[in-house]
């Protein structure tokens, strides 16, 4: 894929937010001072082209979240979730319960008792 030098330029800022953090969610403020006063206006488009090609998720807030694609496009290794082995539950002893000793109520219990 080819792309705009506004919109090299603006994969360049991405790929250094992105290693600086390592994490995906990054502030449009942030990547916006960034941009030189006068190509402003070239890298605002090209941070919409991005938007459009899905490379960036962008709603509208405060900030972006850099895409699968994105992060393939900057040439970013995208994480796996680490993968966790299931517990092993252990089985515990079956309860026995108790009942109570009866109380003896033949002739050599009461003799016992005396």
């Amino acid at each position: 894929m080819s792309y705009t030098p506004g919109e090299k330029a603006v994969l360049a800022q991405l790929r250094h937010l992105y290693s600086s953090s390592m994490v995906r969610e990054q502030q449009v403020k942030v990547l916006v001072t960034q941009w030189p006063a006068s190509h402003v206006e070239t890298y605002s488009k090209a941070f919409q082209a991005m938007i459009t090609a899905g490379f960036v998720d962008h709603t509208g807030g405060q900030t972006f979240t850099i895409t699968d694609a994105g992060l393939l496009a900057i040439g970013a290794p995208i994480p796996t979730p680490p993968v966790t082995p299931p517990v092993a539950v252990k089985k515990s002893a079956p309860l026995v319960v108790q009942e109570p000793p009866q109380k003896r109520s033949g002739f050599l219990a009461r003799l016992l008792r005396r």
